[in-house]
């Protein structure tokens, strides 16, 4: 796969899991939709909804200790749109329309004079937060390069690696659109060391480093294994906080499952 495609699949990918927290969404159920009304340079927020018992358009003023469903509502009106075009776009993925979707009117609503700009807060810092990690993942950086002729797994995107266990966790990095960077330069007390990646949570901006041992039953490998955790503590880097540690020996070989766990409970 070249790496114009691979985008494009991690893209598309990007966008069903959009479709698929709205669908989430949208089984919170929540009547009507939101009116505002500006009066000097306050926004006030209304909840528009047919009365059930007379048919009637009722209009009924939603007041600020009330936010939550103002938020509710601005949501579901974000969604509304957004869906069509998030769908259209995996089509223009797809290559079976040819001309991208506008997203215009999404990016409106977001804009800082938009009267739904308070009420979407957490949706403008996802997305702002998710494209601000896309931007630090393609930054360059410095790799490690000892020990070349050991990459000798080929990731789904076309990257080689050190190992299937590496080669598992980049694919779901990228399945999940996770950023991230492989054996970036990192400085600890003791000098230079290239974690196997540099993860970032794109909804709080913090920083992982993942090292995968693969080998851990092997006399050869483990006493250096053993050496560059403790270079980690010896650092203040610790398991957890901005650690994350896997391991596996042929007995207990690493799984996808364990992998999907770990970027779901550290990195979504």
């Amino acid at each position: 796969m070249n790496n114009f495609q691979h985008e494009r699949d991690r893209e598309k990918k990007h966008y069903q899991r959009l479709i698929a927290k709205i669908k989430k969404w949208d089984k919170i159920k929540v009547d009507g939709r939101i009116e505002m009304r500006k009066k000097g340079n306050t926004y006030f927020w209304y909840q528009v909804y047919k009365d059930p018992k007379t048919g009637k358009r009722v209009r009924k003023y939603i007041p600020r200790e009330q936010k939550d469903l103002a938020i509710k509502l601005a949501k579901k009106a974000f969604y509304k749109k957004a869906m069509p075009i998030y769908e259209r776009t995996i089509r223009y993925l797809d290559g079976e329309i040819n001309k991208r979707p506008d997203d215009t009117a999404l990016e409106k609503m977001l804009a800082a004079d938009s009267p739904y700009r308070d009420l979407l807060k957490d949706i403008f810092v996802s997305l702002g937060a998710q494209k601000d990690a896309r931007k630090w993942a393609k930054e360059p950086y410095e790799h490690g390069e000892m020990y070349q002729e050991k990459l000798k797994y080929t990731a789904a995107n076309g990257i080689k690696v050190r190992s299937k266990g590496e080669m598992l966790i980049m694919n779901a990095l990228d399945e999940y659109g996770i950023a991230y960077r492989y054996e970036c330069l990192l400085m600890l007390d003791d000098g230079k060391c290239y974690p196997d990646f540099t993860v970032m949570n794109a909804r709080t901006g913090k920083i992982y480093y993942w090292e995968h041992f693969g080998a851990m039953d092997n006399p050869e490998y483990y006493p250096g294994a053993i050496d560059k955790m403790k270079r980690y503590l010896d650092s203040h880097h610790y398991h957890g906080i901005d650690m994350i540690t896997t391991f596996e020996t042929n007995d207990n070989p690493f799984s996808s499952k364990l992998v999907n766990e770990i970027i779901e409970a550290y990195l979504l």
